[in-house]
């Protein structure tokens, strides 16, 4: 039976696969170059947040930080900015991580619903989880082709998403 298989297997790869290797292989190699492009547009996209990131300052919400920061106790010192060209809250950073917020998104929110978001971004930090991303995202650019490997992957992104929001409730204590 094992024989069969592998007779059929040869044959199959015989017929069609031997013919086009050289395409398949340069498929393979544009689609991995292009997504390397993807990922550089990216860095560069950070980069542009950090230049356009402006100082946030509110003394209640320096306080929130703080008490997260102690209660997390981590070891780096997380800043707090705002940027113009953001829609979400996101982390930037791994050896001096900062939290970006969109502009206007601090005095339209009550205190408590900044606390639930400067925690749910800490806890990004305290997991480590820019670090995380960029292992993530190099195994997808690398097995872009293997559809099992990414819906595993999407699956990881939304379960630290979870892991973050309970570390968040767990802070806050505040659903």
């Amino acid at each position: 039976v094992i024989n069969v298989i592998i007779d059929k297997a040869y044959v199959f790869y015989d017929l069609y696969l031997a013919h086009y290797d050289r395409i398949i292989v340069s498929i393979w190699f544009i689609v991995i170059c292009a997504k390397i492009v993807i990922m550089y547009f990216n860095v560069n996209y950070i980069a542009k947040l950090y230049r356009t990131k402006r100082a946030l300052i509110n003394r209640k919400i320096e306080e929130i930080l703080q008490v997260i920061n102690n209660q997390l106790k981590l070891k780096e010192k997380v800043r707090l900015f705002e940027s113009s060209i953001l829609k979400t809250p996101v982390v930037v950073g791994y050896l001096k991580p900062i939290i970006l917020l969109p502009v206007g998104l601090a005095t339209s929110l009550t205190y408590d619903q900044i606390e639930a978001i400067l925690a749910h971004e800490m806890a990004h930090i305290k997991r480590k989880d820019f670090l995380v991303n960029i292992i993530q995202s190099a195994i997808e650019i690398i097995f872009f082709f293997n559809l099992p490997v990414l819906w595993i992957s999407s699956m990881i992104r939304n379960e630290r998403e979870k892991c973050c929001d309970d570390i968040a409730l767990k802070i806050t204590r505040n659903k």
